[in-house]
Order: C-alpha cells, then structure tokens, then sequence
C-alpha cells in the first residue's frame, strides 16, 4: 500500500506533466514528451525559474530547468528570429511564465484538495543556491523533437 508522500507525489506528478503539457502546446503549438527520468544539472547557458508555495509552515518549490535550445526554439513559434537575438529577458520572461501557469495550475488543485496555498512571483534564483538541499518529491524531465529538454523539480518542505 502506497504511502501518504507517494500518492501526494503521484497526484503532483500527474498535474505538472498535464499542465506542462498543455501550457506548451497553447502557447508555443509544440508537443513535449514527459518522463520520470532524471534530468541534467543545469549549465551555464539554461535557464533555471522558481515558483513557492507557501502555507504556514509549509513550503514547496517548483523549479524549472530549461535548455536554452529548448527555450530558444518555442520562442521561435512565436517570434521572429530578429527579435530573439541574444535578448535573455525574452528567454527568462517566458520560461517565468511557464513556471507562473504551471504552479498556479498546481496550487488551485492542492486548494481544491484540502490546502491553502499561495504562489510567489516566479523567480530566477542566484546560481549558488539554486536547488533546495533535500531530494525532490517529483522529478521529471519533458523532450520536445531533437532531444531538447525541460526538467521540473517539486520540493516539500516544513519550517
């Protein structure tokens, strides 16, 4: 019989990869592909975005690692390779926004399920402290064509 944390770790499983899934495919017509497989350390050249849900004392981190060429390439569909041109706020603003959808996608489920959660703002945290210390609950890693990858990390934790 499952324990509390793996069904809690399924459910979230389940929303990220229907969220992620969905938010890419409204916003960029691209299909990704998910998996629980363990994703790369991010490089000097990804983009790595958090989002927090904070309840009392409860904390949960949602953090999004993006391989510039995946990111590079959804923004292709909507921009004009012009505009693109080594300009990382595009990059960053999108990958924020994926993180804003797809956290606050996650949080109206854990509300509707019992919890009162609220989201911060998306963030990019400083590269020395950029994962939480424990292991995550859910690890995933989505693959658009060609092998370019998103990971997506949720952490739990209590004060």
């Amino acid at each position: 019989m499952p324990n509390k944390n793996q069904e809690l770790a399924r459910s979230i499983s389940g929303i990220i990869r229907q969220s992620v899934t969905n938010t890419i495919a409204t916003l960029f017509n691209v299909s990704v592909n998910a998996s629980e497989d363990v994703h790369k350390v991010p490089s000097g050249d990804d983009f790595v975005c958090c989002g927090e849900l904070v309840q009392d004392d409860a904390r949960a981190t949602l953090m999004f690692l993006f391989d510039r060429e995946l990111i590079e390439r959804l923004l292709g569909c909507v921009f004009s390779a012009s505009e693109l041109i080594d300009d990382t706020a595009i990059y960053e603003s999108a990958a924020l926004e994926i993180v804003n959808i797809v956290g606050n996608n996650l949080k109206m489920y854990l509300n509707v399920h019992g919890y009162k959660l609220n989201m911060s703002i998306p963030y990019v945290p400083d590269r020395e402290g950029q994962a939480p210390a424990e292991e995550p609950l859910v690890q995933m890693t989505f693959s658009a064509k060609n092998s370019a990858v998103m990971g997506v990390d949720f952490y739990l934790r209590r004060a």
